[in-house]
C-alpha cells in the first residue's frame, strides 16, 4: 500500500510541476496535455484496479509458465478480462469474416462427410469380396 501512495504522489507531483512550469514561464504554452493527464490516470487507476492487478498476476504466471499450453490458457484468461475476445462471438466483426470462415468450416465438413461414405462403400465392397473369397475357398477344399 506504501507503494502505491508513493506512485500517486508522484503523479499528482509531476502534475503539478508541469503545470506550474506551464504558469511560470510565458515562452511554453502549455506543458501538460489532456493526453498526459489521461495517461498518468490511466496509470494511477492501473494500480488500483482489481482487473489490472488481476491481469499483473496472470503476466507473472506466463513468464514463468512451463509449457505453451499453460501460456495459451493464460493468455485467454487476461483476453477474456481485457474484453480482447469479444470479436470470437460477434457474428459480424471487421477483424473476422465469419462467412467465409463458415463456409469453409461448410465445405471441409460436407468433405469429411462424403469421405466417410466412401470408406463405408469401400469397406462393405472389401467385406462382399472377402466373402466371395470365403466362399469359394470352402468350395474347393
Amino acid at each position: 500500500m506504501f507503494f502505491l501512495k508513493y506512485e500517486i504522489s508522484i503523479h499528482i507531483m509531476y502534475v503539478h510541476l508541469c503545470l506550474t512550469n506551464a504558469y511560470n514561464t510565458n515562452n511554453i504554452v502549455i506543458q501538460v496535455t489532456v493526453n498526459q493527464i489521461w495517461q498518468i490516470f490511466r496509470s494511477v487507476a492501473a494500480s488500483v484496479s482489481t482487473h489490472s492487478r488481476l491481469i499483473r498476476q496472470l503476466h507473472a504466471q506466463q513468464r514463468t509458465s512451463a509449457s505453451q499450453d499453460e501460456w495459451m490458457d493464460l493468455a485467454e484468461q487476461i483476453d477474456n478480462i481485457q474484453g480482447n475476445d469479444i470479436w470470437r462471438t460477434e457474428k459480424k466483426c471487421a477483424l473476422y469474416e465469419m462467412d467465409r470462415i463458415q463456409a469453409r468450416i461448410d465445405e471441409l465438413v460436407s468433405l469429411l462427410l462424403y469421405m466417410l461414405c466412401l470408406s463405408q462403400i469401400l469397406h462393405n465392397i472389401f467385406i462382399s469380396h472377402l466373402n466371395i473369397l470365403y466362399l469359394l475357398l470352402l468350395r474347393f477344399t
